[in-house]
Order: C-alpha cells, then sequence, then structure tokens
C-alpha cells in the first residue's frame, strides 16, 4: 500500500528528483569522481534509476510489495 504510493510518487517526480540529484553530485565536495560524467549522461542515468524503480523493487501490483 504504502510502498506502491512512494514508488508511484518517485516516479511521478522522476523529471525533478532527476534534476536535484544531479545538481548534488555535480556540487558536493563528496562526490567528485561524478564531475568526470558528462551531465548529459549522468542526467539519464539518475532519470532511468527513478523511472525503473519499481520494476527493480518488484512489480508494484504484486502482494510482496503491498504487504
Amino acid at each position: 500500500m504504502l510502498s506502491v504510493q512512494i514508488i508511484k510518487l518517485i516516479e511521478a517526480h522522476a523529471e525533478s528528483l532527476t534534476r536535484e540529484v544531479v545538481a548534488d553530485l555535480l556540487t558536493n565536495e563528496h562526490t567528485p569522481s561524478y564531475l568526470r560524467i558528462p551531465k548529459e549522461e549522468l542526467e539519464q542515468r539518475v532519470f532511468a534509476f527513478f523511472q525503473n524503480l519499481g520494476n527493480w523493487i518488484g512489480d508494484p501490483k504484486d502482494d510482496a510489495i503491498r504487504a
């Protein structure tokens, strides 16, 4: 129930979350290695992560996630 809603919210807001995560990765002193990745590639990778989160965790309709 709540897990399904969280996954759906994350996937629905993938674009804004991607912008925030990429900005943090590129400016945070603890993540300097991310500066080696072109920004466009990093954005694509982070966006794909958020978009596919539900598939990786499990089918959002799956009973295991609802529990």
